[in-house]
């Protein structure tokens, strides 16, 4: 049980540091830096830098609230997860389902916004990792909630057979 519990916290683990990343990363697209954590959300960072490329092209500085705006939503919900997930581990799974859907952006620009996918290939692997570590996550928290369940006692007579207890009626 040791190692489930290890796991369902590692599991959320990984949900902060993703959201804390993804801060850090969209703070540094909002401010034109050329830096990137790898451990974090891909979804904000490029919709904040998205965002800025837009608002150095044209000088709008609501183009910078709105990609913040956006990268706080994305960044929040990751947060959300986590906070929830000390509580209710299903909110493991919904965390491991944004991961899944932050990776699917990751293929997708990788393949439609970039000259060469393999620009994005650390992104895919290290989002691999974070995959992996929600999914043991889950699997944690679904063991160790089994094993913290109490066990039902079974009466004698529903160990018997069938026929054992129709004879005993006679």
């Amino acid at each position: 049980m040791d190692r489930s519990i290890r796991h369902y916290n590692m599991g959320r683990s990984c949900l902060l540091a993703i959201a804390a990343f993804g801060a850090v990363n969209t703070l540094l697209a909002l401010l034109g830096q050329n830096m990137y954590f790898l451990f974090s959300n891909f979804l904000a960072y490029i919709s904040a830098l998205f965002c800025r490329d837009l608002y150095s092209e044209t000088g709008e500085g609501v183009l910078l609230v709105i990609g913040a705006v956006i990268a706080l939503v994305v960044l929040g919900l990751f947060l959300l997860c986590w906070l929830l997930s000390k509580k209710r581990p299903g909110w493991l799974i919904a965390g491991l389902v944004l991961m899944v859907i932050d990776t699917l952006v990751v293929i997708y620009c990788a393949f439609t916004l970039f000259d060469n996918p393999a620009q994005l290939a650390l992104d895919f692997v290290f989002h691999v990792i974070m995959i992996v570590e929600l999914v043991l996550g889950v699997i944690g928290a679904q063991k160790a909630a089994a094993a913290m369940k109490p066990q039902e006692t079974v009466e004698p007579w529903e160990q018997q057979p069938a026929e054992i207890q129709n004879d005993e009626d006679n």
